[in-house]
């Protein structure tokens, strides 16, 4: 079985590093294969930034004119000649009787390695164990924590890192939560398909239908989350909906597996296909690394430009090299016209103390500047912010100009804000946008259950924003791309969540909705009219 390592390379010596709460288990099979990525050192980042302003800003007459791969090879990427250096160095350091497999990946600023485990500690002369999470079901490889490993020093200015060697990636948690509250309505009423379309007025819009990538969407999966067709026929069924299959699997949809999950994935692919009626792809990725999944889709011919993601983790469980290393990757993304959705987490603002009252925990990949952060609400006649959902401000990344002004009024005039120990005013604010996120019934397994969750809200926005992305294609537009420097011009989404708070576990209320931007709903929930007339 092929498992996933993740390295981080120096050069010279360096040391590896292990988040806290993995476990160590026992040294790593010298024969096992080994999937990993040698991330390069990006060029003309700087251009980079300014070519995604330019295409983003609506103000700017360059808006809309979306770059190509090649040109993002051509800036950002090393040269053949350097990968190629690379790659002859590591099929000749060693002699080993396991097979390597190496290729450029991206935009030639990262190359994909598959090889044993034996040929890694002799490349890189380090020594590799298993290490697990106690909240994942999956096992990955990694050097031994305070143990050196070595880079020839030509490579200095060329190899940033490898990704089993240095950093082990941030536990990956799937945010729908299983729940047996039916009868409890305070945080609302089992929302199904057809009365979601209805509130969004996914119903009364019906544009153009097709392949194209701009009339597509994807949903991410990651740690071994699975969906069974017959459990997506079933639900569209169920629910009165016309049959819509999942129109491309990219990777393996290991439903038959004894120790597949079925909730994450079933929910994620059951609502983006019955909300809007939609060509839908689902990705799975065994890695679990948000670069390599951005990469991936942009690599891929026809991949949907809208991409919904129901996982994250603790901001602080990332080191700042993946941190950087996804943003500039998402930046990439939205460069060349896709949007990515990540869900805003479903344990309030968190708490570094864990188990007590503590300073607030931001959720990443949702606290990125260049993704679209989806909060959660619940529907009691009018739609409400869900107490549970994610929310705050990033420790990591720096607030954008493009929210500025926003962030920047909520802060003046919000009533009972945190102290100012609790959160960092000055970084990233999410959400941006808020969909339901409670509660829903789905088919999971064969069975039905009931969960809610930011990963509920997070497709459902995606199948709107899919149905906008499809309207401008049949008015001759390009697709809305990285949305956030418009939605933050035109401040409008639909409707206005002006009702409830987001909480720290423990410790009580957190940020309120307010008129306008907040951070518990962000822009508010979607309404198509509004959509189309403002983006349209």
């Amino acid at each position: 079985m092929l498992k996933l390592a993740i390295f981080f390379i120096c050069v010279c010596s360096c040391l590896a590093a292990v988040p806290r709460f993995y476990k160590t288990g026992k040294d790593a099979n010298p024969k096992e294969e080994v999937l990993f990525l040698i991330e390069l050192v990006q060029r003309n980042l700087q251009w980079l930034d300014n070519k995604l302003e330019a295409v983003s800003n609506p103000k700017s007459k360059d808006y809309g004119k979306y770059v190509t791969n090649d040109e993002l090879k051509q800036k950002i990427g090393r040269s053949d000649r350097e990968i190629a250096s690379i790659i002859n160095w590591l099929n000749k350091k060693c002699k080993s009787s396991c097979p390597l497999s190496a290729e450029s990946f991206g935009h030639n600023d990262f190359i994909k390695v598959t090889t044993c485990v034996e040929r890694i500690e002799c490349t890189f002369e380090a020594d590799m164990v298993e290490y697990r999470h106690p909240s994942e079901d999956v096992t990955y490889l990694h050097a031994k924590e305070e143990h050196q490993y070595k880079l020839p020093l030509k490579f200095k200015s060329i190899i940033k890192y490898v990704t089993c060697l240095a950093d082990l990636p941030a536990p990956v948690y799937r945010y729908g939560k299983n729940t047996h509250l039916w009868g409890d309505t305070s945080q609302g009423v089992d929302l199904q398909p057809q009365k979601i379309r209805k509130i969004y007025q996914a119903d009364q819009f019906n544009p153009v239908a097709g392949t194209d990538p701009q009339l597509s969407n994807a949903v991410i999966e990651f740690s071994n989350n699975y969906f069974r067709p017959e459990d997506l026929a079933n639900f569209q069924s169920q629910n009165g909906m016309p049959s819509n299959p999942i129109a491309r699997t990219v990777g393996t949809n290991g439903y038959t597996n004894s120790s597949a999950s079925f909730g994450e994935a079933s929910l994620d692919v059951e609502y983006i296909t019955t909300v809007v009626k939609q060509n839908t792809w689902a990705w799975f990725n065994g890695n679990n690394l948000y670069e390599y999944a951005v990469n991936s889709v942009m690599q891929t011919s026809g991949a949907p430009l809208i991409n919904s993601v129901s996982y994250g983790g603790l901001e602080e469980a990332f080191s700042q090299s993946q941190i950087d290393s996804t943003n500039t990757a998402l930046q990439k993304a939205g460069a060349a016209g896709f949007t990515w959705l990540f869900a805003a987490g479903d344990s309030g603002v968190g708490s570094s103390s864990y188990f007590g009252c503590g300073k607030y925990t931001p959720q990443y990949p949702a606290s990125s500047p260049y993704v679209l952060g989806v909060s959660g609400t619940y529907w009691n006649g009018q739609e409400n912010v869900w107490v549970d959902t994610g929310a705050g401000f990033s420790n990591a990344n720096s607030r954008p100009s493009y929210q500025n002004e926003a962030v920047t009024n909520y802060l003046n005039t919000a009533k009972n804000l945190p102290s100012s120990n609790d959160f960092n005013a000055n970084g990233r604010a999410y959400p941006d946008i808020a969909a339901f996120g409670s509660y829903f019934t789905i088919i999971a397994g064969g069975q039905s259950e009931g969960v809610l969750g930011t990963s509920a809200a997070t497709p459902i926005v995606a199948a709107v924003l899919t149905q906008l992305n499809a309207y401008r294609h049949q008015e001759g537009k390009a697709a809305i791309g990285f949305f956030n420097p418009l939605l933050y011009q035109e401040q409008d989404v639909g409707y206005d969540v002006t009702n409830g708070t987001t909480i720290q576990m423990y410790c009580g209320n957190a940020f309120d909705t307010g008129v306008g931007w907040d951070a518990a709903s962000g822009w508010g929930a979607p309404r198509m009219s509004t959509l189309i007339n403002k983006f349209g």
